[in-house]
């Protein structure tokens, strides 16, 4: 009898984002030794790596955020801190496993059928934004089915698309 694997747990998730940001490191210290006015570097905050290649450059961002440990406003700071002394945007390319402190993503309001139409989802949407405010959180994020009452209450409450996705779903 054999034993079912998971493929992708946070421990892959872990080896891939720290092979992908130990192979652009070594890039960028490459490129610090070979080009120094570009001002090339990186440093590790909270188990991430934030490279800086030049402004523009696809290395120039952070590996592994939210992977390691859970992220705090003080490794944001930092992060953002070393971005922005480069004059370069903060960018973060985050795993789907990453630690939920790596999201401001507001999950599980939707409202029972019988309950709809009420103002339920809108109070708890504006009670969570409220909460994450006073935390210091400045982004959020929240998921709704195209055209739905939920994408309606999240435009109301001050959201904007930002992308869409289609989700496959097959019965069995």
């Amino acid at each position: 009898m054999t034993q079912a694997v998971s493929l992708v747990d946070v421990a892959l998730s872990r080896r891939l984002e720290r092979a992908e940001a130990h192979a652009n490191r070594r890039f960028v210290e490459s490129r610090a030794r070979r080009v120094p006015e570009l001002g090339a570097g990186w440093i590790e905050v909270g188990g991430a790596y934030a490279l800086f290649d030049g402004v523009g450059s696809p290395l120039t961002q952070t590996f592994g955020l939210g992977v390691f440990e859970p992220v705090t406003p003080a490794i944001l700071e930092t992060l953002e801190t070393f971005f922005t002394s480069r004059d370069s945007d903060t960018l973060h390319e985050v795993s789907p496993l990453a630690d939920s402190s790596a999201l401001a993503l507001l999950a599980g309001a939707s409202t029972v059928p019988g309950a709809r139409g009420q103002g339920a989802q809108r109070a708890l949407l504006a009670t969570r934004l409220a909460f994450a405010g006073a935390q210091g959180c400045t982004m959020a994020m929240m998921g709704a089915s195209p055209g739905s009452g939920s994408q309606r209450n999240a435009e109301r409450s001050g959201f904007r698309i930002a992308y869409t996705r289609i989700k496959w779903h097959r019965a069995r």
